[in-house]
């Protein structure tokens, strides 16, 4: 049994982070059951509530890969008609064509629907004036900021060998486009560039050294004003992403919580490195989620109880870190084992957390001070990343007096809790599973309590969400 304290402090209020909720959109597979296609384009009820329930900021489309081989213009006409739909390809072969349902009409018809703004990853192979018409387009509908993503993930393999392009080429490719975007840059247009380190403390990630440096260094030399650039898109939140032998459970658990230290310690880093170019832009974590195994035997994980806590801690992680300013899960509603809806639309554990946590980002972020008598170690297993984290974490933020907490427990036994300087406890939740490696969705449960209470048991490896007033 573990003991600790959470300090709650009303008055230290943390910098506010307007865009951080987001959420990532594909254009395949109807919006991946975004859309139901009948007789005509329609938002299916569950999926939509479940982007709305996110409460997301900003959303990204048309999707990762699926970036690469999208043409816009062929989805654009009244919203919900399916007049004039065009085949659009797909990166990966073997992918047959697709008619875009959800267009890029359907997703700015989203993005007003939720309030967010539209996170665009641009098909770096389509004509620059063709990019710039679909910046008018989207102007057209939505009066808000634009956020332009240049790509995505050049420094991996790409499915197709057409599309793998070396640093030089990557900047020769989207120089032209720069320059138009850049000089003079459109008001209320966002540019980010794909940046990636190479190694992730110390263990190789990407299959090209220097991908990321080396095309920048082009794109200097070309001429771009690198300090113009407004956000550095970065995907290094797929963790804990087990390459090697497949831990014991106790391991595994403490790799998996443990893990989100390394994603800042690599976000620090890079951002460090883009000062050399005299970059200052801000973070977006544009992708992350849970991965545990890449297309191996162990990737509906990423649906157990577990995924959902290293889900929670991630955010928490950024959301208190002063460098990254947004972050996009993959994906909503959810394709293949990830997101908030499995393929049958039926809510999995990252949904159940995102009931709780989405609300919270509604008020103001409080900073939260825990002592406690144990930690999270990993000492049995080599792996790359935090060796001992404290054994809970806790996010807290206030709206109309009304202190809220979330609380993880990471450690697999009972971890007491003393709660001060929020009130007095008026709402106690609890998602647990018997097995936090168990595939099955729990539903927050509500435990009993005393007037006046103060303290608070928590479940193994569990979260809590409290009310205090």
């Amino acid at each position: 049994m573990a003991n600790s304290t959470i300090i709650v402090n009303t008055r230290n209020i943390l910098p506010a982070k307007p865009l951080f909720q987001g959420l990532n959109l594909q254009w395949q597979d109807n919006g991946d059951g975004l859309v139901d296609v009948t007789d005509k384009i329609r938002f299916n009820d569950v999926s939509l509530n479940s982007v709305k329930m996110c409460s997301p900021k900003m959303l990204r489309y048309p999707g990762g890969t699926e970036s690469i081989t999208y043409d816009w213009r062929a989805s654009v006409n009244d919203n919900l008609a399916m007049a004039n739909r065009q085949f659009v390809a797909r990166p990966y072969p073997g992918d047959a064509p697709q008619k875009p349902y959800f267009g890029l009409s359907e997703y700015l018809q989203l993005c007003k629907t939720v309030g967010a703004t539209p996170l665009y990853t641009v098909n770096i192979f389509n004509k620059v004036n063709d990019t710039l018409a679909l910046v008018d387009k989207i102007r057209e509908s939505y009066n808000g900021t634009i956020c332009l993503e240049i790509g995505n993930e050049p420094y991996l393999n790409q499915p197709q060998p057409q599309q793998d392009l070396n640093a030089a080429q990557f900047a020769s490719v989207i120089t032209p486009l720069l320059k138009r975007l850049l000089q003079p840059k459109p008001a209320g247009v966002k540019i980010g560039l794909p940046v990636r380190s190479d190694l992730m403390n110390g263990v190789p990630i990407t299959p090209y050294a220097g991908f990321t440096w080396n095309y920048l260094l082009a794109l200097k030399q070309a001429g771009i004003p690198l300090d113009k650039i407004d956000f550095a898109s970065i995907h290094t939140g797929y963790l804990p992403y087990f390459v090697a032998d497949w831990p014991e459970d106790k391991a595994r658990v403490a790799i998996t919580l443990n893990s989100p230290q390394m994603l800042i310690q690599d976000v620090k880093y890079t951002q460090n490195v883009l000062t050399n170019y005299r970059m200052s832009p801000d973070i977006y974590m544009t992708e992350f989620a849970p991965v545990f195994t890449l297309q191996g035997e162990h990737d509906y994980d990423a649906h157990s109880l577990l995924g959902a806590l290293y889900t929670f801690e991630c955010l928490r992680t950024m959301l208190v870190d002063t460098t990254i300013r947004h972050a996009s899960l993959w994906s909503a509603p959810g394709n293949y084992v990830w997101g908030l809806l499995d393929t049958a639309r039926k809510p999995l554990n990252t949904y159940r957390l995102y009931e709780r946590f989405a609300p919270m980002l509604d008020g103001q972020l409080l900073k939260v001070d825990i002592t406690t008598d144990k930690k999270l170690v990993n000492d049995s297993y080599v792996y790359v990343g935090s060796q001992s984290t404290p054994s809970v974490s806790a996010l807290a933020s206030i709206k109309d007096r009304v202190v809220r907490l979330l609380i993880l427990n990471k450690l697999d036994e009972t971890n007491n809790i003393k709660v001060t300087g929020g009130g007095t406890l008026r709402k106690f939740q609890e998602l647990a599973a018997n097995s936090v490696f168990s595939l099955d969705t729990q539903s927050w449960s509500n435990t009993d309590f005393i007037a006046g209470q103060t303290s608070v048991s928590l479940l193994p490896l569990s979260l809590t969400y409290l009310e205090l007033a």
